[in-house]
């Protein structure tokens, strides 16, 4: 017998908020499974992996398809260093899950974003990284008029069975003017 499943649709189907208190354990449970690598070959040590994990220091805004988290975006606030301020700078970072790549889900992110962003007046900055072979979200950054301020020449060390390959990163930004 047939399932007659109903397709989703994911301008309808998906919920962005910010991400609660009460939804902690379940967005680090998220976390723990989003493959954060190039392929299957490439070991994360535990460095790398702490880089990726939850931070209270840091807001999220999660993407909700039925009940499950099925992408984030982190919203990193700048600190003050050395004499130097960058509080009007915030860094993000985008993840989705894989089989929800190219369904519009990083756009719906980022407008979310930019929208909750215009009621913190003092950020005039939005940074982002990347690597530079993911065209995808190069684009995708690109579309809501983020430029290249720089590459960043072997941002990461990548090790693939016993063997470190350098990849570059791409350095993206968007200024806010109110």
């Amino acid at each position: 017998m047939k399932q007659n499943k109903k397709p989703i649709n994911y301008q309808k189907d998906i919920s962005i908020k910010l991400l609660k208190e009460e939804q902690k354990q379940e967005f680090i449970n998220y976390l723990q499974t989003i493959p954060f690598y190039l392929n299957e070959d490439v070991l994360l040590d535990e460095a790398d992996m702490k880089n990726f994990a939850y931070n209270e220091l840091n807001e999220y805004i999660i993407v909700i398809l039925k009940k499950d988290i099925i992408g984030h975006i982190a919203i990193q606030y700048q600190k003050y260093k050395y004499g130097y301020h960058q509080e009007h700078c915030i860094e993000v970072h985008i993840n989705i899950a894989k089989e929800y790549h190219g369904k519009g889900i990083g756009k719906a992110l980022l407008s979310y974003l930019l929208k909750y962003i215009q009621s913190k007046k003092e950020i005039v900055k939005i940074k982002t990284k990347m690597l530079e072979n993911n065209q995808a979200a190069i684009k995708l950054f690109e579309s809501f008029g983020f430029v290249k301020e720089a590459v960043l020449e072997k941002e990461w060390k990548l090790i693939i069975k016993n063997k470190e390959e350098y990849i570059n990163g791409v350095y993206m930004a968007k200024i806010i003017l109110w």
